[in-house]
């Protein structure tokens, strides 16, 4: 693995991999949900949209169909705290990638109109019926994030975006938003696969030199002014009527933020707790008590916090209280007996299978190295993960969840048929 820095504040990294002729490119901006005006969510997401449409000539060809053609494949993601563009490619093709990439960063204001707007206004409104308003529990994680946290922090806001904020967006906002978080400062770039360390560099020198750092600009970094002003832990409740064919509740609560102190046994709690149909939680619900057809477990990672939550689908006939209630009682009992050994043992090689499943992807350990680079400084971390699941013990877990399912600190959300009694 090799890391360098361009004169112009880009952070590059390359690592590469000679078994197949493939390279992944991952651009990563610290340019996420968390950036943008409270009154203006869904800017970070419209602008990801839009600096994935080609000025060139007034068309309005994607970079996405660029790649396509060249035999790649290519995605664009906003986050809470960054915004990612990523693409695959057969190795002889880097030059179209990174080509690619720099005109994302230096040509999208070139014709930048209002119709160009209203245009990926449309398609990023429509992305939010398809897989938040229209579809059946959709709208559960942007419920539990405005819950979890604190109204006007950051986190508290999906970003897909909402309606009114998308709506409200105009041309001077998405101007004064990529002009100051898409700069080469405030951007890494990763390279994985069939590359030359020395020849990758000389071609991202090419294409990304000599473009213009951001220099000191103000770039307000919403949830680090205001986590730490979180207020005080209190147990929140709601009941929401929904298109849903069965009650669903999810228990959740906060956790570390990514890869910091204690993620790591947060995670492998999380794990060890419902992840499985051989779970504790999957045979308390679904097989001894039988008030739930199924259970999961997540843990959604933002940089400086994670959501966690125990979900669970009502059985039929099974009331949204009597659900509610079995799962609360679950998971405090879990609390006080702790997580078997065996149990535990499971959780840590299904971890470290995903973890190595995703670093064997070049896609994904693109993704992982530029992640760890824009939030640490430090890809190399990414080295030490079986170390640090390894070193957990049930006893070390017993601690973490007494700590993280507190119940003063946990949001309870039910979301039930339209015409159930609640």
């Amino acid at each position: 693995m090799q890391r360098y820095r361009l004169t112009n504040g880009m952070r590059v990294v390359i690592q590469p991999d000679r078994r197949i002729p493939l390279v992944a490119i991952h651009l990563c901006y610290l340019a996420g949900a968390r950036h943008e005006p409270r009154e203006r969510c869904g800017l970070a997401h419209l602008c990801e949209h839009f600096t994935s449409v080609s000025p060139e000539g007034g068309s309005q060809q994607v970079y996405a169909q660029w790649i396509e053609k060249a035999g790649g494949l290519a995605n664009g993601s906003t986050l809470h705290d960054q915004t990612s563009y990523s693409a695959s490619l057969p190795s002889e093709q880097l030059r179209l990638g990174l080509w690619a990439e720099r005109r994302r960063i230096t040509d999208p204001l070139s014709k930048f109109t209002l119709s160009a707007l209203e245009v990926q206004r449309k398609i990023v409104l429509q992305e939010r019926c398809e897989r938040v308003d229209n579809r059946p529990y959709g709208r559960s994680f942007e419920l539990l994030q405005s819950s979890l946290y604190p109204s006007g922090h950051p986190y508290s806001r999906p970003p897909a975006g909402l309606p009114e904020g998308i709506r409200s967006a105009d041309t001077t906002d998405v101007e004064t938003y990529y002009l100051n978080y898409y700069t080469p400062d405030n951007a890494v770039l990763a390279l994985a696969g069939d590359v030359s360390p020395d020849e990758a560099i000389r071609e991202v020198e090419r294409y990304f030199g000599d473009i213009p750092a951001g220099g000191k600009k103000k770039r307000p970094d919403g949830a680090s002014q205001t986590f730490k002003h979180l207020p005080a832990k209190s147990e929140r409740r709601e009941v929401v009527k929904d298109h849903v064919p069965f009650a669903r509740t999810h228990l959740s609560y906060r956790a570390p933020g990514y890869k910091m102190e204690g993620w790591h046994a947060a995670s492998l709690y999380v794990r060890s707790l419902g992840v499985g149909r051989s779970s504790p939680l999957w045979r308390k619900l679904v097989k001894e008590r039988k008030v739930a057809q199924g259970v999961q477990a997540h843990m959604v990672s933002m940089r400086e916090a994670s959501t966690v939550a125990f979900v669970a689908t009502a059985a039929p006939k099974v009331e949204c209280q009597k659900l509610e209630d079995a799962l609360i009682e679950a998971v405090d009992e879990l609390v006080v007996e702790g997580v078997p050994q065996a149990v535990v043992r499971r959780a840590q090689k299904k971890a470290l299978t995903d973890h190595y499943s995703v670093m064997e992807n070049l896609n994904g350990r693109a993704e992982m190295l530029a992640t760890m680079t824009a939030y640490f400084d430090d890809p190399t971390l990414l080295r030490d993960e079986a170390n640090r699941y390894s070193d957990i013990e049930p006893d070390d877990l017993m601690k973490v969840g007494r700590n993280l399912c507190e119940a003063a600190g946990r949001v309870v959300l039910s979301m039930v048929p339209h015409g159930e009694r609640v």
